[in-house]
């Protein structure tokens, strides 16, 4: 064997020798072992809840078309838009819908309306239905996309995980709209976002 082999072996032995004390001393062939923790969150269900129904107030039977503008904003439920005359003795008053969410503290959320615009009618002789259009506050108001059946919004709960939610809607009503009480519903349902 020459000198130059030699001598490159003896290189090869001398690195390899802090590596087999290195094996020796962590236990080569011993299995390592480590553990991690386990982790589940159960979420509070969110809920919706009714507690004042959207109501558009008496007023009388325009002489043209009109429209009556209840803001969800329960502070001036009547938008100066509103092209009626309201009769103050006829109960209840108008105002927007109120809905109580609850749910995980400052969870998001996402609330649904359905049917986007709805008929109130009435059992009175000759009563043509009236349209309405949702508005809705806090939170922010998405428009529906075309040919939609719903309309959505998003908000989030707040530290408690409650949020109150107003809903108000612009009513058309006809030219002579015959007399009667004129009723309606809509759907609201809620999604953690």
């Amino acid at each position: 064997m020459s000198k130059k082999t030699r001598n490159i072996g003896l290189v090869a032995l001398t690195a390899m020798a802090p590596l087999a004390a290195a094996a020796q001393s962590s236990g080569a062939g011993q299995p390592a072992n480590t553990n991690a923790t386990l982790g589940v969150s159960v979420v509070e269900p969110i809920s919706i809840t009714n507690s004042k129904s959207l109501e558009f107030g008496g007023f009388l039977s325009p002489t043209s078309n009109a429209l009556v503008v209840v803001n969800p904003n329960p502070t001036s439920p009547v938008n100066p838009l509103t092209s009626v005359t309201f009769l103050n003795s006829f109960a209840p008053a108008a105002r927007p819908a109120e809905f109580n969410v609850i749910g995980e503290p400052n969870a998001g959320f996402i609330i649904s309306i359905s049917p986007s615009t709805f008929l109130l009618s009435s059992s009175a002789s000759g009563a043509t239905p009236m349209q309405a259009f949702f508005l809705l506050s806090n939170p922010l108001t998405l428009p529906p996309p075309p040919g939609s059946t719903s309309q959505s919004g998003m908000g989030t709960l707040d530290p408690a995980g409650q949020k109150i939610i107003h809903v108000g809607a612009n009513l058309n009503v006809g030219a002579n709209q015959a007399p009667g009480t004129y009723q309606g519903q809509f759907d609201v349902s809620v999604q953690y976002q």
